[in-house]
């Protein structure tokens, strides 16, 4: 247990050993322990923890609690039946989060699932770094990136006069590429290919704005160049564009060797922490087969 209750009836943790205090659902007195290498917590002074439910601290729980404020951290509810658990973290919209280390068994998990989901709505956190250790998970991956690209032809049957060279080097001196590349979130210039010409963003921009002063700058080029009507080059010429605030993840397969069957008992959202193929800031949400940053399902769990 992490969190006690002082005097003034105020959620404290454990200055140091021998440090009393009342517990939070029994109301009950228990004691602080501190040592060296486990986190500190409160034990029951006379009798085992009054949570059945009760799971050792460690610092990867502390690590998740942490992520919420103090006051959703282990909250005491109460069952119709009078019965006191005390969740991990439960959230002002009601969302209740069980961060789970060690195994447990089904008939538990079928029990939280029905006393928190009648209160809330829960959701789980495994620790694959202690449950699953010999699972791994594989995946591609596509960047986030915001970009617009211009892709120029190289040949035209029109005309024998056609230089390539020479109309990207207008196309990149008009107003439209100037403007592009005095705005703000622009980063830089590729030529992909040797014919495809993508301008680089920070973050997201007018891109429909853009692209239509691009195609018109691109029609004043050709045309201009050729003092004609080239509409073969100005058909082929394709304008495109990228955006994507948020790595994106596909072809996501989890490998489960020795897995833990419990987890597939599980009907409320289980997240997976720690699989090993997968980086600290992201992590897996098994029904949906899905690779996500911490971030994204922090914003999804607080929103």
């Amino acid at each position: 247990m992490r969190f006690a209750k002082n005097e003034n009836g105020h959620k404290i943790e454990v200055e140091y050993s021998g440090q009393r205090a009342n517990c939070g659902c029994c109301n009950s007195i228990v004691v602080g322990k501190k040592g060296r290498v486990r986190p500190k917590y409160w034990s029951h002074l006379s009798t085992k923890d009054c949570d059945s439910w009760y799971e050792p601290m460690t610092q990867w729980h502390i690590d998740w609690q942490n992520k919420f404020p103090k006051q959703c951290q282990e909250i005491e509810m109460v069952g119709s039946n009078g019965i006191k658990h005390r969740a991990d973290i439960r959230l002002n919209n009601g969302k209740v989060i069980e961060v789970q280390n060690s195994q447990i068994k089904i008939d538990d998990i079928e029990q939280r699932e029905k006393f928190y989901n009648s209160n809330g709505q829960l959701y789980w956190i495994l620790n694959g770094g202690n449950l699953l250790q010999s699972c791994s998970i594989k995946y591609k991956k596509k960047r986030k990136g915001h970009y617009i690209s211009v892709y120029i032809p190289q040949y035209t049957s029109e005309s024998s006069y056609y230089d390539f060279d020479e109309i990207r080097e207008k196309f990149l001196e008009s107003n439209s590429v100037k403007e592009l590349k005095s705005l703000i979130p622009y980063k830089d210039e590729v030529i992909r290919n040797g014919t495809e010409l993508q301008f680089n963003f920070e973050n997201e921009v007018d891109f429909f704005g853009i692209i239509e002063n691009l195609k018109n700058d691109a029609h004043d080029v050709i045309t201009n160049y050729y003092e004609g009507d080239y509409r073969d080059v100005l058909f082929e010429m394709k304008f495109d564009y990228y955006s994507e605030s948020y790595d994106d993840f596909y072809n996501v397969q989890l490998n489960k060797l020795y897995w833990r069957k419990f987890i597939d008992v599980m009907k409320s959202p289980v997240y997976i922490d720690n699989l090993k193929g997968l980086d600290n800031d992201h992590i897996y949400y098994y029904q949906k087969n899905r690779i996500l940053k911490k971030v994204e399902l922090l914003s999804s769990l607080t929103g």
